[in-house]
């Protein structure tokens, strides 16, 4: 395997892995919202 594909593949697991706590993120921050 190239040096590359593997850091391409590492990159993309964190994205998507950011993606789902932007995601909760969000989801709380719109529950707090809706709250006040």
């Amino acid at each position: 395997m190239k040096i590359g594909q593997v850091l391409r593949k590492n990159s993309v697991k964190m994205i998507m892995r950011a993606r789902e706590e932007d995601r909760l993120t969000i989801k709380r921050n719109t529950v707090l919202f809706m709250g006040n």
